[in-house]
């Protein structure tokens, strides 16, 4: 036990930016469907809805930024930092990634 408190103790920024992470993935599909079908509404074409659709890239890293820097304040144990608040916008992503990878069909089309 003494060896995984140790291990938390000393990755104490990693562990916080995964937690904002997933929290902002999570927070992206109550997101994702009113942007998407925002930029429907917009634009008939479709390779342009997929242009626009990039914009939720920059969001969930935003979006990230955001939840950690939260996390920073709330936490005592931690401060905020720009490469671990960059790092949960790229930890949701990835997780997004997966997550399209795994399910068959996307899943999101309609």
């Amino acid at each position: 036990m003494r060896k995984i408190l140790s291990y938390c103790k000393s990755h104490i920024y990693d562990l916080h930016y995964v937690l904002s992470g997933s929290i902002t993935f999570l927070l992206m599909f109550l997101i994702k469907k009113p942007v998407k079908k925002w930029i429907a509404a917009k634009t008939d074409d479709k390779e342009k809805q997929k242009l626009w659709n990039g914009i939720l890239i920059p969001i969930t890293m935003l979006l990230g930024f955001l939840m950690f820097w939260v996390l920073s304040l709330i936490s005592p144990l931690i401060h905020m930092s720009m490469p671990c608040a960059l790092m949960s916008g790229a930890v949701a992503l990835t997780e997004y990634a997966v997550f399209e990878q795994m399910c068959i069909g996307g899943g999101d089309e309609k």
